[in-house]
């Protein structure tokens, strides 16, 4: 009886040693993810950022864009351009698999655009097109078009820690209440060049949502067309109100 006691006890005693470990690692984990509170210097460098995208006359980059879908560990990759002139918006990409699926998003000021060509194989098929007024919540919920022509990150954000690096900054974020189907966010910028490369944001079911941002070019000459939308005369347009 006596060695069953000792027994139960120095089992009971390891598995309590096991939560602890368990408990201690998640929040070490946590606190690792998080960084340290940001400085004053840090959140002027972010500041200076976000006006320099917001006043620039254009800016044109390249972009990478990764989609994960937590349950079901799916991961897509894009790639293709952004445009930004004074509050208008163009993001085109072209899946990286064998489908080559394509995708369109413009925000010419007044409406957004999400444009779904068909794919190449099915020919007659309609182009799917989804518009919005900007001031719809299906407009207020895309956070990469929020962050680059709204004000930028400290707008839509409220900085929760950083993790500074020689050449980068990454901020961690919370997200304002206007995008609370996000449960957090990341971006990283250049010290040195004062530009963003990348933008992470979390669902509130863990699926993932990271864009790399590349070849950055401010003030260049853009044709005003891009940043207009006409749907073509056979497309189904559905208003989301």
């Amino acid at each position: 009886m006596i060695q069953k006691l000792k027994k139960r006890c120095i089992f009971e005693t390891v598995i309590i040693l096991i939560l602890q470990w368990f408990c201690v690692s998640v929040y070490a984990d946590k606190a690792a993810l998080q960084g340290t509170a940001a400085t004053t210097e840090q959140l002027v460098l972010l500041r200076s950022i976000d006006q320099k995208y917001q006043k620039a006359d254009s800016v044109q980059m390249r972009v990478f864009k990764r989609d994960t879908i937590s349950a079901l560990e799916q991961v897509r990759e894009f790639e293709g351009q952004i445009i930004l002139q004074k509050g208008k918006f163009r993001l085109e990409v072209v899946s990286k698999d064998n489908n080559k699926d394509e995708s369109l998003v413009v925000a010419d000021g007044t409406t957004l655009w999400f444009v779904t060509p068909p794919p190449k194989e099915f020919k007659g098929a309609k182009t799917q097109v989804l518009k919005a007024s900007l001031t719809t919540d299906k407009a207020k919920s895309q956070s990469l078009l929020r962050l680059l022509t709204e004000g930028g990150v400290l707008k839509q954000f409220t900085v929760t820690g950083v993790q500074d690096l020689s050449q980068k900054i990454i901020y961690s974020l919370k997200p304002d209440k206007k995008s609370s189907e996000l449960s957090r966010a990341e971006v990283t910028v250049d010290k040195e060049k004062q530009i963003l490369m990348t933008l992470k944001y979390w669902d509130k079911v863990d699926n993932q949502t990271e864009y790399e941002f590349s070849a950055v070019e401010f003030n260049k000459n853009i044709d005003k067309k891009r940043l207009t939308y006409t749907p073509p005369k056979n497309a189904d347009v559905v208003s989301y109100k």
